[in-house]
C-alpha cells in the first residue's frame, strides 16, 4: 500500500517537513521501517502520531464521507505527540512540546526606522531546493546602515532558516555591543517563542532557540 496524496501533503506540511521525491514507490511498511531506523526516536514518534492521524482521517472519509482536512491531520498528530512527550516528561523531568509551523509575511508595506537610541536588526531568509541562507542588516534611528551579516545553511526548512536568522541577529548585536535593539523578521512563530507568547517550541528549532 502506497502513501496517498493526502498523506504526502500532511507529512510535508508537518514539523517533519518530509518531502517524498518518488511517492508512488514508497510503501507504508517500508516507510515505517525507515522511520524506525533512521533519524532520532523523536522523528519516529512524530511519524507514528501523524500516520495515526492520517489513518483516522481516512476512516472518516470511508465511513462518514468526510472530506480530508490537512490542517486537522497535522493538529491531531501533534496533539498525540505532545501527549506522549508530556507522559515521558513526568518520568524524565523533561518535555519537548511542538506546534505546527506558521510562517507569515510582514503586514507593513514599508520599512520604518527604530526609535531614538535604538538599533533595528532586520532578518531575512531565502530557501532553495536543497539549501537556504539568512541575512541580517542593522540600522539606526536615522536609517543609516551600521552592520550586516549572513549565513549559508545546508538545509531547506523555512522555520529552521528563520530561527538561525534571529540567532544571527542577536549574535551580531552582541558582537557590536548594541544594547538597545529591535529585531524584526517575517516569521511570527519565532517572534512568539522569543517573546514568551507561546510555550510550544518545535523540536527542530529548540536547540537554536536555546542559544538565543
Amino acid at each position: 500500500m502506497a502513501l496517498c496524496s493526502v498523506a504526502q501533503v500532511a507529512l510535508f506540511g508537518s514539523p517533519l517537513n518530509l518531502r517524498l521525491y518518488n511517492p508512488a514507490a514508497v510503501k507504508v511498511k517500508k516507510f515505517i521501517v525507515d522511520c524506525l531506523f533512521k533519524e532520532s526516536e523523536d522523528y519516529f514518534y512524530m511519524c507514528a502520531c501523524l500516520l495515526w492521524a492520517i489513518w483516522k482521517e481516512r476512516n472518516a472519509l470511508v465511513f462518514e464521507n468526510q472530506k480530508p482536512n490537512i490542517g486537522h491531520i497535522i493538529r491531531d498528530g501533534l496533539f498525540w505527540y505532545n501527549r506522549y512527550n508530556i507522559m515521558e516528561g513526568e518520568d524524565n523531568n523533561a518535555t519537548r512540546p511542538v506546534s505546527m509551523p506558521q510562517v507569515i509575511t510582514s503586514q507593513l508595506s514599508q520599512w520604518l526606522p527604530p526609535r531614538q537610541n535604538y538599533v533595528k536588526i532586520n532578518v531575512d531568509v531565502a530557501v532553495e531546493d536543497f539549501h537556504s541562507s539568512c541575512a541580517v542588516i542593522a540600522t539606526n534611528s536615522n536609517g543609516d546602515f551600521l552592520r550586516r551579516g549572513c549565513q549559508f545553511l545546508k538545509q531547506n526548512n523555512p522555520l529552521i532558516a528563520e530561527a538561525y536568522g534571529f540567532l544571527l541577529a542577536f549574535q551580531l548585536a552582541e558582537k557590536e555591543g548594541f544594547n538597545k535593539i529591535i529585531v524584526e523578521g517575517d516569521c511570527q512563530e519565532v517572534v512568539y517563542i522569543l517573546n514568551g507568547q507561546t510555550t510550544m517550541t518545535p523540536w527542530r528549532v529548540l536547540g537554536i532557540i536555546e542559544r538565543i
